[in-house]
Parts: C-alpha cells; sequence; structure tokens
C-alpha cells in the first residue's frame, strides 16, 4: 500500500485548525475519504477522525443532532474504511486499537450512540423450543447447524433473511443504523419497517443472529422481551463499524469461531465483553468425508484454498514455493477458488499487479496451477499434499481444517493481525503454525519428507477430526442453546 504526501500540507492546516470551521473539519474529512477511496493512506488521516469527531460533536451541542448523526456516520466510513483495513496486509485497528480508536472514544456523540437501552424482560431460561435463524444474504456456515435444529424431536425452526422482507426497507445501511443508534426510540418495534420482524422476534424464544454486522446491529434495536438472543461473530465484522453500533446490552451470548477473536473484540469493542456471555466454538464440518487416499505427486503439491481477498495473502504462499524450488523443483502450488478480485478498490487492484507480476518470476513461474472455483473441495484435495493458510486474518480457516482432514498436512501462518491476541495458536495446534516464510519451508521439507509424509498426513487428520468434526462439536452447540 502507498502512502501518499501530496495532501499532506493541506492536511497538516486543517487538522491544526481542528474545527476552527464546520468547512474545515467536513473538508479534511472528505478529503481524507478521496485519498483512501484512490488505494492510498494518507500520512494525516488519524487528524481527520479527530477533526469529524469533534465537528459532530460540536453539532450536536449546538442543538444540530442530524447533522452530527450524517457526520458521526462520515467519520465511521472513513475510521473502517477497506484501504485501512481489508485492501493491505495490515491494520491500525490491530497494531494499536486504543491508539486508533482514541477520537471515536473521546467523542460524545460516538459514547450516545452507543448507549445500552437495556430490555424490559429477562431472556428465558427454558429448553429450546422455536428457534429463529436470522442473516442477511449470507448463509454459508449455517447449514449443519439449521439440519441439526430442524430434525430435533420439539424444536420449530425459521429462517428469515432480511434481505427478502417487503417494504418499507429497512434501515440497513451504516448511514442509517448510525442515525438509528443516535436518534432513534428505545423500542424500534414502533417502526414502521420493524412490522415484518417483530412478529418472528415475539414467536422465538431463540434468536440466532449470523454474523455481527448489520443484522446484529438491526435486531439489536428491537427490545427482545423474554426471548434468548445469541449473535455469532466471524472474523471480518470486527474491522467494521457494525460490531460498535450493536446494542450489546441486548445480546445474550456472543459466538465467536475462534479465541483471537474473542480476544482482538475484548480489546476493540468492550461492550461486547461486559454484557454477553461469550464462547468459541468451531464452525460446524463434516470432515469425515474428506479423508481419502492422496494422489502419488500430491506430496509435492501444496495447496491454498480460498485467495479471492488481499487477506489471504497469496504472495507470501508464492513465497514459500519459490524458496521450496530451489531445494525441489517439483514442488507446485495449487490456488483453489476465485482469483483475486482487483475490481473492488484501488487498493486491491495494486495487490493485484503485485502478484501477476509475481507469478511471472522464475522462480515459480509455470509451477501454479488456478484451479478456479469448484463445486466441492473434496475433489481437490487428493491432490494436495500440503494445505496452507497464508492469510493475515482469520476466524477460522475452514479450509485448513478441511484440507488436514483429508492428510494434507497443514502449514499455517500464525495470522499477523491477530498474532497479538493468540493468533492461529488460538484455533490450531501449535505444531501447525509457522512464524515465517522460513519456517514454513523448513516445515514442508520435514513433513514431506519420503519417509515422513504419509505418517504427518496421517496424523493431521486424526487431529482435525478429533478436534473439529461436527459429531465432536455438536454438543456444544446444544449446551449453548439448551437443546
Amino acid at each position: 500500500m502507498t502512502r501518499v504526501r501530496s495532501a499532506t500540507a493541506r492536511l497538516r492546516a486543517l487538522a491544526a485548525a481542528r474545527v476552527g470551521s464546520r468547512d474545515e473539519g467536513a473538508a479534511l474529512l472528505a478529503e481524507a475519504r478521496r485519498t483512501l477511496d484512490s488505494g492510498a493512506i494518507p500520512d494525516q488521516w488519524a487528524d481527520a477522525l479527530v477533526a469529524g469527531t469533534d465537528l459532530a460533536d460540536a453539532q450536536w451541542q449546538h442543538g444540530d443532532k442530524k447533522a452530527a448523526a450524517a457526520t458521526l456516520a462520515q467519520v465511521l466510513d472513513l475510521a473502517f474504511h477497506r484501504a485501512l483495513h481489508f485492501d493491505g496486509l495490515s491494520s491500525p485497528l490491530a497494531s494499536d486499537p486504543a491508539g486508533f480508536l482514541a477520537p471515536l472514544r473521546n467523542s460524545a456523540v460516538f459514547q450516545r450512540a452507543q448507549t445500552p437501552r437495556g430490555r424490559h424482560d429477562e431472556a428465558g431460561r427454558d429448553p429450546l423450543q422455536r428457534l429463529l435463524v436470522v442473516s442477511f444474504k449470507n448463509w454459508n456456515f449455517l447449514d449443519r447447524v439449521l439440519a441439526r435444529y430442524e430434525a430435533a424431536p420439539g424444536v420449530e425452526v425459521r429462517r428469515l433473511d432480511l434481505a427478502d422482507l417487503p417494504p418499507p426497507p429497512l434501515p440497513l445501511s451504516p448511514t442509517q443504523l448510525t442515525r438509528e443508534r443516535l436518534l432513534g426510540v428505545a423500542d424500534a418495534r414502533v417502526r414502521p419497517w420493524a412490522a415484518g420482524i417483530a412478529p418472528h422476534l415475539d414467536w422465538c424464544d431463540t434468536v440466532w443472529v449470523e454474523w455481527g454486522q448489520r443484522a446484529a446491529v438491526l435486531m439489536s434495536l428491537l427490545d427482545p422481551g423474554s426471548t434468548r438472543v445469541v449473535v455469532r461473530l466471524h472474523s471480518y465484522e470486527a474491522f467494521t463499524a457494525f460490531p460498535h453500533l450493536v446494542d450489546w446490552s441486548r445480546v445474550d451470548d456472543l459466538v465467536f469461531v475462534g479465541d483471537q477473536v474473542r480476544a482482538f473484540v475484548e480489546a476493540v469493542v468492550p461492550a461486547a465483553s461486559t454484557g454477553p456471555h461469550r464462547h468459541v466454538l468451531p464452525n460446524a464440518m463434516d470432515l469425515r468425508r474428506f479423508a481419502a487416499p492422496k494422489e502419488p505427486a500430491a506430496r509435492h503439491v501444496l495447496g491454498l484454498v480460498g485467495w479471492s481477498a488481499v487477506a489471504k495473502d497469496p504472495l507470501w504462499a508464492l513465497d514459500v514455493l519459490g524458496q521450496l524450488r530451489e531445494h525441489d523443483p517439483r514442488y507446485r502450488l495449487m490456488l483453489v477458488g476465485s482469483a483475486l478480485d482487483g475490481s473492488v478498490s484501488a487498493a486491491a487492484a495494486s495487490y493485484r499487479d503485485q502478484l501477476d507480476a509475481r507469478l511471472a518470476r522464475p522462480d515459480v513461474a509455470g509451477a501454479v496451477d488456478l484451479v478456479g472455483q469448484v463445486a466441492d473441495v473434496a475433489d481437490v484435495l487428493p491432490r494436495i499434499g500440503t494445505i496452507l493458510s497464508a492469510s493475515v486474518r482469520e476466524s477460522f480457516h475452514q479450509g485448513v481444517a478441511e484440507g488436514a482432514a483429508s492428510g494434507a498436512v497443514p502449514v499455517v501462518r500464525n495470522w499477523p493481525l491477530f498474532a497479538a491476541y493468540g493468533g492461529a495458536r488460538a484455533v490450531f495446534p501449535d505444531a501447525w503454525v509457522v512464524d515465517d516464510v522460513d519456517t514454513a519451508v523448513r516445515r514442508i521439507l520435514e513433513t514431506t519428507s519420503q519417509d515422513r509424509w504419509t505418517s504427518a498426513g496421517s496424523e493431521a487428520s486424526d487431529e482435525a477430526i478429533h478436534r473439529f468434526d461436527w459429531t465432536e462439536v455438536a454438543p456444544a452447540y446444544d449446551r449453548l442453546l439448551r437443546a
């Protein structure tokens, strides 16, 4: 990610003035946003956050509450811009949460937007009878959870996708949700848009909200009555504004799929660690079906399953491959899944350009197979002998568990953005985790040696299934849901 200084002088001048005038504060926010949109990080983006929160506080103090809400939404949009957290290999939020969030935490308006509204009734404690599962478009990790409770005797299950509700439209944008948290009523049941949600909430005794993002914020705007509220937060949401807008006083249980995410969220969103009960439960996976004999050539094939985002950092995997091929040119890399999308932002396009250039370098050129999206990853795993995680952050990395279950030796980078919070070792066995490229190369050379590869893969398969297979994990879900 490049840093630019073309606007630095103006940014510093505006920051020095702080909000000497409202126009200057708004100009600083707008200029920082334009720079981030261009794919670069302005030197003084932090000053823009200070100026923006100062402006929002001044607007609120002068009685212009709608303007204050709009400015706070702009500040949050800037603070959690994808160029800062998603389309590079680092994040100022991960490296220094307290420092990064200081302008927001010192803002009276931001504090007001986080005011807990509580609930009139305590959540019920009876066994599960009626389960409502709520998401917004993304149901990727719910199949086995839903199937288990839809088949459970005495349990009714409803699915509610907020994207499918009829008009009036829901306030799902970050700007709308910020306005609702700051200016909304104590119980959004009185809002016209809530008419499609409230009957479902009243019907169930437990609501499971998938993803700690807009659906979680929206559902927390409604007093749940005696309904028990469970939210599952994965990873990417922790780098967005949404967890800061959830009313955690209305959430009974918060589920993470990795302990490193729990530790990170507790540092970033203190309210999430003081209200709900917190649980760490792996994703629901049928891992036994992946166990299958390996093709002989798989011993020298590395696999990276899923590389469509910068956070997956396939460049790191190419560096590993390049060093391995210095020892033995038989090593190859298989990239499984959709290609990295450089169209989402200028920063992502820059990374994609670097990746294309790296693929053409002599040490790896011709040794990388782009498999593309597959209907079932089990079909390609017999050709993979080492399963990689090259990511800078992950909540769990299901592809590693599936690869390990297939008998591929796992080599997991110690996800740098989460390293200070337990990293990959919070999820996977220490022996699977490496801290740098050199260590990854040594582990691969050791575990893919002729006399070690088969036993190493068998051990990994046993370990993955014992730790993460749904038959092992499901009882913990039952205890959580009182099923």
